[in-house]
């Protein structure tokens, strides 16, 4: 069985370094391996997506946890989480943009 789940998670600055996770809370089986791999998909173009992991993802109970860093500066990327239980593959997705925070008074 495959189950494919999307979401989008919150922006991030090009500098943050960031702890985002996916939940697999429907599982009934315990997660015993997991991938997390990064594709651009749009905005400004970067070669070096797949480096925006950092480490293994780890797996915690029914979470997938992983860090993100760098990014390139108006660029739209699509996180996608395989996870493998005894029975099972799952597999989520996510869209993570990346925007330079700027201060409010900066946008006026």
């Amino acid at each position: 069985m495959s189950l494919t789940l999307e979401r989008m998670f919150n922006d991030k600055d090009p500098s943050e370094v960031l702890a985002l996770a996916f939940d697999f809370g429907e599982t009934i089986d315990p997660l015993l391996t997991a991938t997390v791999t990064c594709t651009h998909v749009d905005g400004v173009g970067d070669a070096a997506a797949a480096t925006m992991i950092l480490g293994s993802p780890a797996v915690v109970g029914t979470k997938v946890v992983f860090y993100v860093r760098n990014g390139v500066n108006r660029a739209e990327y699509e996180l996608r989480c395989q996870a493998s239980t005894a029975t099972q593959v799952l597999v989520m997705a996510g869209g993570l943009r990346v925007i330079r925070a700027r201060s409010k008074a900066s946008l006026s």
